[in-house]
């Protein structure tokens, strides 16, 4: 978004001789302005992503990874993702979890609403992994399931979110994109 607004004014600056009269200089002002904060917005957000250099722990040996399939209407804002990653472990029941990565990215890919599909992946304890009953669950595409205990994500770790293919890090509430 900050890229688009710097892209937009530079075009508008080039389209121009904005000197030349007092009213042009008056109104290209308050966009040189935006400009200006756009371009600082985003070295501070670059910097701040260099900070929070990203190491992402392994499962241990009682740990396993998940993969939980998630739906956003508005798919696209990567602030409503993350907001919803922050109350994840208050809305687990009813999400469809898998065991396997290639399970969670052929549901996405098959249901074709895919600017409103992620999957974020989830270390757990083994032991938070409920046994099935009596009929396995599946989803809709016949890719088994799992059962998570609802306290499983108060003690798990988020590894990282998928959204279109592009992964990113759940670091202090916020996702950056993974380098």
């Amino acid at each position: 978004m900050l890229t688009a607004v710097i892209n937009t004014v530079d075009h508008i600056l080039t389209g121009g001789d904005w000197n030349s009269s007092l009213f042009l200089r008056n109104t290209i002002k308050p966009l040189m302005a935006l400009k200006t904060e756009a371009e600082l917005e985003l070295s501070r957000l670059e910097m701040k992503a260099e900070e929070k250099a990203v190491t992402v722990q392994a499962a241990a040996e009682n740990e396993v990874e998940v993969y939980i399939s998630l739906f956003q209407s508005d798919g696209y804002n990567v602030g409503k993702w993350a907001m919803q990653l922050r109350s994840l472990d208050r809305y687990i029941v009813g999400r469809p979890i898998y065991r396997n990565q290639a399970d969670v990215e052929k549901r996405i890919r098959l249901r074709a609403t895919g600017g409103n599909e992620a999957y974020v992946a989830v270390i757990v304890k083994k032991t938070d992994i409920q046994a099935d009953g009596p009929a396995p669950l599946k989803d809709q595409f016949e890719h088994p399931l799992l059962l998570l205990r609802e306290t499983a994500l108060r003690n798990g770790r988020v590894v990282a979110f998928v959204h279109q293919g592009i992964r990113y890090h759940f670091v202090d509430g916020q996702l950056l994109k993974a380098s």
